[in-house]
């Protein structure tokens, strides 16, 4: 027998329908709230995804394999650095290749269905969010009373880890591959229930499908396994014959995964545990903290990886040594220490629940987010990657709320210190609720501005489309890829010429100066102290441990690219020669700007012109 009695709200008819009202009603709200993610257009790896759905991709793609950037063999690798879809720093055997082949046949789908209609891919996304919202809800359902399950749907449903995988649809296959899982999760809590195994081929075949979308279904495994291990009181032996539904696809999955060459090589930002079990581990010391900091205490996972958002304010202010501005290695160390903080006030709060009645279940679950976060970790730390996590903590933050208001209402003569207390914690869980809700509004809306505002500058860039075509587009600086890297895609997607090449110099996030040392040659160095190749995007593509040797060259085709100098081990100032003159028609310097993909001013032979930190476009006015 398991250690869980059915006690779904969907027993009573009355309760059901005032459940899923409620619960329809918090749904609503959150989309309101994010409803600008649905005219949030395309951006970065959905042009490359269009480009291999229509052939116009350098590499061949099937409508399986759309998420596979790079497959690792030197000849793709050099034909994608060539043709600038890569950056000259890339790592030749670069491999990003993500196992997803139901994911990528839905991409492939909607663009034989709708063609280059953005909003239907998002609604098709929308779908998968509210299956997704169905699915929790009603596990929440069959888990907690409905005051508490409510409550944890809200503090769910406003989560703002759901706002890049509903507003981005490359990344749709977090919602498809989740609510999957969840379903499948569904169906094993009923059979366990029941004695009755752990839900056989039903369970094997929606875990399947989950794991079919992704990744992201290896979290939602570790609540499989947490129930297991913490809440079924069966035999060992009998648990873990009532895992064999969702193990053996995993095993299959894995197999498979590693068997067709997929996965992650010779980039910055992901890790391989098989192949570097040591750099997992050690890598898993600080991004744990700063994962349960996102989760506890609302501070963003995304400010460990790109550093802090305020950080030229607080050196401007004098609080923090300029370093915060060239490096988020300062900030790190504190966020690190807030996560650990964190940790604490989670125990905190498990120790304050008790394991019995409405809340036995609070405890499988928390520990189940915490293992749901281990798959994730193998990329950088990003509020986004928090989804399945997130979850388990609503459980957790519902229960610990709910809790502290019962205590108080049934006491007849509460303390000071006891009311005190009760308005922390409901303090605590208003915090849950209105943070997330602004920065899910928020990154909505911004998600939809800079979308619009990049596509505005790319396709309205100011060239003869009849030499276009013969033109070599140099990116001087950059901040993001979608007005470098994906320019030469989003034209071409949209019908307008695109260049003969087009090849990004840096996506370094700081000025630099343009050095011209020869008629077809210059020198691009950073200033401020700060180097190339240090912030997670430029890593993306090479990892630090291949780095980069001073006087190094790389053939990228009519140019080539030197690496002048180095400061503490990283690119400070590359130099560029090219086969024709700098002033040559042919050649078009660029440098995005609030103002759009502004031409860049290259200087007489021996001059030096400063190029300000670049910036994003700002959207058309409406």
């Amino acid at each position: 027998m398991s250690g869980t009695e059915p006690k779904s709200v969907f027993t009573d008819s009355g309760q059901r329908t005032r459940y899923l009202l409620a619960a329809a009603l918090i749904a609503a709200l959150s989309l309101g709230l994010r409803h600008r993610s649905l005219q949030a257009g395309l951006g970065a790896d959905d042009y490359a995804q269009a480009a291999m759905v229509q052939g116009r991709y350098l590499v061949e793609r099937s409508p399986l394999d759309l998420f596979t950037f790079s497959d690792g063999s030197e000849a793709e690798g050099k034909r994608l650095i060539q043709g600038g879809y890569y950056p000259w720093w890339t790592h030749p055997r670069l491999r990003l290749s993500m196992f997803r082949p139901l994911a990528s046949a839905m991409i492939w789908l909607d663009w034989q269905l709708f063609g280059n209609n953005p909003l239907a891919l998002h609604l098709h996304s929308l779908f998968w969010w509210l299956a997704l919202l169905a699915a929790v809800a009603v596990v929440l359902a069959r888990l907690l009373p409905a005051p508490m399950a409510l409550l944890g749907f809200a503090f769910f449903s406003l989560d703002e880890s759901q706002g890049i995988p509903l507003a981005w649809v490359a990344n749709r296959c977090v919602l498809q591959s989740t609510s999957l899982a969840l379903l499948a999760l569904m169906g094993y809590l009923r059979a366990r229930e029941s004695g009755d195994g752990g839900g056989g081929w039903r369970t094997a075949l929606l875990f399947s499908l989950a794991l079919g979308f992704g990744e992201y279904a290896l979290s939602a495994l570790a609540y499989f396994v947490a129930f297991a291990v913490f809440a079924d009181r069966d035999a060992a032996a009998k648990r873990l014959r009532a895992l064999i539904p969702v193990l053996l696809p995993t095993s299959l999955y894995l197999g498979l995964h590693l068997g067709l060459g997929h996965g992650a090589r010779h980039s910055g930002v992901y890790l391989q545990p098989l192949a570097e079990p040591l750099a997992f581990v050690q890598a898993l010391l600080p991004r744990l903290p700063v994962m349960f900091a996102d989760l506890t205490l609302g501070l963003r996972a995304d400010y460990y990886t790109f550093g802090l958002p305020w950080s030229a304010r607080l050196v401007n202010a004098g609080w923090v040594d300029p370093q915060w501005l060239r490096s988020a290695e300062p900030w790190r160390d504190v966020h690190i220490g807030l996560g650990v903080c964190a940790i604490a006030v989670l125990t905190a709060m498990l120790r304050a629940i008790p394991q019995r009645g409405a809340t036995r279940d609070v405890h499988w679950l928390a520990a189940g987010a915490a293992l749901s976060m281990l798959p994730v970790l193998l990329s950088f730390p990003s509020s986004r990657l928090l989804l399945v996590a997130s979850l388990g903590f609503a459980v957790l933050l519902s229960a610990f709320v709910h809790g502290a208001i019962e205590r108080l209402r049934a006491t007849a003569t509460a303390s000071l210190g006891q009311r005190a207390r009760a308005l922390l914690v409901g303090v605590f869980g208003l915090y849950h609720l209105a943070l997330p809700a602004w920065r899910g509004k928020a990154e909505a809306d911004r998600f939809e501005r800079n979308g619009r505002a990049i596509e505005h500058a790319v396709l309205n860039l100011q060239v003869d489309d009849a030499r276009f075509s013969q033109q070599r587009v140099l990116v001087l600086a950059a901040l993001e890829g979608g007005t470098s890297l994906y320019l030469p895609l989003a034209r071409a997607l949209h019908g307008h010429s695109t260049p003969h090449s087009c090849h990004t110099l840096s996506l370094t996030p700081a000025p630099h100066a343009l050095h011209r040392i020869a008629d077809n040659a210059f020198r691009l160095r950073v200033l401020g102290g700060a180097t190339m190749l240090a912030t997670a995007p430029e890593q993306l593509f090479r990892t630090p441990k291949a780095p980069l040797r001073e006087g190094e060259h790389i053939d990228l085709g009519g140019l080539s690219v030197k690496v002048h100098e180095l400061r503490d081990g990283l690119p400070a100032s590359i130099e560029v020669q090219l086969d024709r003159s700098l002033d040559d028609p042919s050649l078009l310097f660029l440098i995005p700007r609030a103002s759009g993909l502004e031409r860049a001013q290259v200087p007489p032979i021996g001059g030096v012109v400063r190029l300000e930190m670049a910036g994003l476009p700002l959207p058309p006015e409406s």
